[in-house]
């Protein structure tokens, strides 16, 4: 009998975590999706043939934040960048009415180490969950 409950905790255990990581996949999608409309629009030089180079000296950083919280988010990121940024924020459609409502954030910089350190103390203070974007090409 003990065993049996010790088994059942452990699978309940698993299947929460991959809930999470479940929920953290769709997440990243959607955060990929948007970063792909705010990189490259229709009307942008790739569907004229021209080549475009993501490479001119700018830093990105993307996560995913509480939607309630990204106006103090983008007040923060205005201030601890000192206007030098441009911050792009996307609420993320929700299934569930029950879940807590996320917004993606993507942020635009010029490169720079003190820069980048302050925006991820901010990411941290605010609790945002920072993802990796590729170099999108088409």
């Amino acid at each position: 009998m003990i065993k049996r409950y010790e088994r059942t905790n452990e699978l309940l255990k698993a299947d929460i975590q991959l809930i999470e990581k479940i929920r953290d996949l769709e997440d990243y999608k959607v955060l990929l999706n948007r970063a792909r409309e705010v990189f490259y629009s229709k009307t942008d030089e790739l569907s004229t043939g021209k080549e475009r180079s993501n490479n001119v000296g700018l830093l990105t950083v993307a996560g995913i934040i509480n939607k309630n919280d990204i106006m103090r988010f983008n007040k923060m990121i205005f201030r601890g960048t000192k206007g030098n940024s441009l911050v792009y924020s996307f609420d993320v459609p929700t299934q569930d009415s029950s879940a807590t409502s996320k917004s993606v954030f993507i942020i635009m910089l010029e490169s720079g180490g003190t820069v980048l350190s302050k925006i991820n103390r901010i990411c941290d203070s605010f609790g945002a969950k920072k993802y990796p974007l590729p170099e999108f090409k088409e």
